[in-house]
């Protein structure tokens, strides 16, 4: 059994939230630390100072630390308000994205700024600072923000990991809310092991989130193939570029060099 931990949490451009996150992170033996509203030097988030290879949005107001120099990563894509990494945690693909959407934002926007999480078959892991209300996740109302992204859940197959029984995730003397959300594809839910928030001052009005995936993480070592010729045809045609495909696929060092053998089958 392998374990993949992830902590997540808005330290609101605070140096000694962002510190308490890292310190804690070591001591949970953390994998990824996703941070928004980071602590930022000259206006970048803060990454070679801290040791830890860091990728990030555009706006830089959410980022994606990772901590485990075992780990095979790699950057995917990025947006204004998200980061999406792409994780081989013993060869399972896993897209790891955080994001931060803020209050005053068009909800439009940023719901096309993600539409792409979630498209492939890899396990897609969200998190983020939502600023999202409803029922579903702890609060009492549902806004308009709260409809769209409870829509978006729905519509791309993802499952909330958050549990509202561990208490809100934003504490301050104006309330306790429930900003920070975890999604996870609703194909991988079973990869799931836990959730929780971390039991300690966090020097932020959000608290440390931690998520935990757990499982072999192989790929499926079995596949159906399926072909709009007969199988005397497909062969034919197989035996004919055999070589070809046998040099591409050797040649294959990346996520884009997969798309482009499979494209060529």
């Amino acid at each position: 059994m392998a374990f993949l931990l992830v902590l997540q949490i808005n330290v609101n451009n605070s140096r000694a939230a962002h510190s308490v996150a890292f310190e804690t992170a070591e001591a949970q033996n953390g994998d990824f630390v996703c941070v928004q509203d980071p602590y930022l030097i000259d206006g970048v988030s803060l990454g070679d100072a801290l040791g830890s290879p860091v990728f990030s949005s555009e706006r830089y107001n959410s980022s994606i630390y990772c901590l485990n120099s075992n780990l095979k990563f790699s950057f995917k894509n990025n947006t204004l308000n998200s980061v999406t990494i792409l994780v081989y945690f013993n060869n399972f693909p896993t897209n790891l994205s955080n994001l931060y959407f803020h209050p005053h934002d068009n909800i439009d926007d940023l719901i096309l700024e993600i539409l792409s999480i979630g498209a492939d078959n890899f396990c897609n892991l969200l998190v983020g600072n939502f600023n999202a209300r409803s029922h579903i996740w702890g609060y009492d109302f549902e806004d308009h923000l709260g409809r769209i992204i409870s829509e978006f859940i729905s519509t791309n197959n993802f499952t909330i990991c958050t549990r509202t029984d561990l208490g809100p995730t934003f504490v301050s003397s104006a309330g306790h809310d429930f900003p920070d959300l975890t999604l996870i594809s609703t194909a991988h839910q079973h990869l799931l092991d836990s959730w929780w928030i971390v039991d300690s001052e966090s020097l932020s009005d959000h608290r440390l989130v931690c998520v935990r995936l757990a499982g072999d993480f192989s790929p499926p070592q079995d596949f159906i193939l399926k072909s709009k010729f007969s199988l005397n045809k497909f062969s034919g045609l197989f035996k004919k570029d055999y070589v070809f495909l046998k040099n591409l696929y050797k040649s294959v060092s990346s996520q884009e060099g997969i798309d482009f053998f499979y494209d060529s089958i």
